[in-house]
């Protein structure tokens, strides 16, 4: 996944009309690319295809 760029986050920014400093937008570039890092292990590559199921046992009436 390739990082998002400080201009991408600015632009982000702007659209949500966050006011930022260029500190602002390298720190948040900076976490918002750590996290989709961090996150981007999580992913399952059947995610889209696999039927959600309980994980708690059904008490039966």
């Amino acid at each position: 996944m390739m990082p998002l760029s400080r201009e991408q986050v600015q632009a982000m920014l702007d659209s949500l009309g966050v006011t930022s400093t260029e500190e602002d937008v390298t720190e948040v570039a900076h976490r918002v690319n750590a996290l989709r890092q961090a996150l981007g292990g999580l992913e399952h590559p059947d995610l889209d295809s696999t039927e959600p199921m309980s994980v708690f046992p059904r008490e039966e009436a």
